[in-house]
């Protein structure tokens, strides 16, 4: 019998949606679930299209294979793409593939592309931290292109591993999502420095206008300079900001910029080791008189009393004056796998005795074997 001969189905499809819902729920692998809601599919014509719906709801590629087979379902069923809300894509596993492609082919056709009128999130990742490999920026760049020219409703998007081939195509890319108002930036380079006479590009008037959250990663392999006095005019909308600085990347003056993020709600700062020395500098830059929340989480393998050191950086004393008079929560989360931890973690009330006293003051501890340390854990 043919895979979709009409069968007889006795349960409505109220209770065929609930058992989907639950299938796309389970706690299983991301493979596993949807060998399931394939087989769901193939089930009965009753199944098919509620299975679609969840199958290409979020869709994960990254091999060569994958970006051929969703390609080729897109081109054959234009109905699909339009079931596409949540899309990452990830050129590393296919990156020989990607490479072949002539200057004017995409890793997805053009078309399929296209069709996902209904993308809210986008992710593209490039080649990771790989110095033996020469990224094809300009191939890249159009993919993330052709996204902002066709899906003009992405909300979310997320950028990895990627090197533009200059700041102003940063700047220009990162500004064509109209409707975008999460950004995540990964890992993200460009060729040249950042102070090039292009860094002033002008961007469209009330682009990225409903961008309100920001999160920034930062690498040591390959980093330009990031300075947020060059961004597009971005500090009067974000509320939202966060930082991950790795290992002995700091540079103290990028956060000179941080003044013209006017209306921050929320700060975020991911720092190592001795870095967390920087920290004092960028709370000192925030000017934000909506400032409600700040969290700082430290990644310390340290040796020392390092309570002392809080102390010494003056935290209590920063966050005890304006623009901070109006928190209602600071949160210090200490990520360490050092033997002494649990008796820095006691301590910690001690080093923000104002801020305890404000009842604002949440203290984290999460404790990492010695097995599990390594670079960069702490941005996972």
């Amino acid at each position: 019998m043919p895979p979709l001969a009409p069968r007889v189905v006795s349960l409505p499809l109220d209770i065929i949606l609930l058992i989907l819902d639950a299938v796309k729920e389970l706690d299983d692998s991301f493979y596993t679930i949807r060998e399931t809601l394939c087989s769901c599919a193939l089930t009965c014509r009753a199944m098919l299209r509620p299975s679609q719906v969840r199958l290409y709801a979020d869709v994960f590629i990254s091999g060569r294979r994958e970006f051929e087979g969703f390609g080729q379902a897109l081109l054959r069923n234009p109905e699909l793409a339009s079931m596409v809300k949540e899309l990452y894509t990830s050129v590393y596993a296919a990156w020989h593939a990607v490479l072949a492609l002539q200057v004017d082919k995409l890793p997805l056709p053009l078309q399929a592309i296209g069709g996902m009128t209904n993308l809210r999130k986008l992710t593209v990742g490039g080649l990771g931290q790989d110095p033996d490999r020469e990224m094809c920026s300009a191939l890249l760049e159009n993919f993330i292109g052709s996204f902002s020219t066709s899906c003009r409703q992405i909300k979310f998007l997320r950028l990895q591993s990627l090197e533009f081939q200059t700041y102003a195509d940063f700047l220009y890319h990162v500004t064509a999502f109209p409707a975008v108002e999460t950004l995540e930036l990964d890992s993200v380079t460009w060729r040249g420095p950042s102070g090039s006479p292009f860094a002033a590009l002008d961007t469209a008037e009330g682009c990225c206008a409903g961008l309100h959250s920001l999160k920034i990663s930062l690498y040591k392999h390959r980093r330009p300079f990031w300075d947020f006095n060059r961004l597009p005019p971005w500090g009067s909308t974000v509320q939202s900001l966060t930082m991950h600085i790795p290992y002995k990347t700091v540079n103290v003056r990028e956060f000179a910029g941080l003044s013209t993020f006017s209306h921050l709600r929320h700060f975020e700062i991911y720092l190592a080791n001795n870095d967390i020395r920087s920290a004092p500098a960028a709370l000192r830059q925030l000017r934000s008189e909506n400032i409600k929340t700040v969290r700082i989480v430290h990644e310390a393998r340290m040796r020392g009393y390092i309570p002392t050191l809080y102390e010494r950086l003056g935290f209590d004393e920063i966050l005890s004056e304006p623009p901070y008079m109006s928190l209602t929560r600071f949160t210090w989360c200490l990520l360490s796998g050092e033997p002494d931890v649990k008796k820095w973690f006691r301590c910690l009330p001690k080093c923000f005795s104002r801020l305890a006293k404000r009842n604002i003051l949440v203290c984290e501890l999460q404790e990492i074997p010695a097995s599990e340390w390594r670079i960069g854990l702490l941005l996972m």
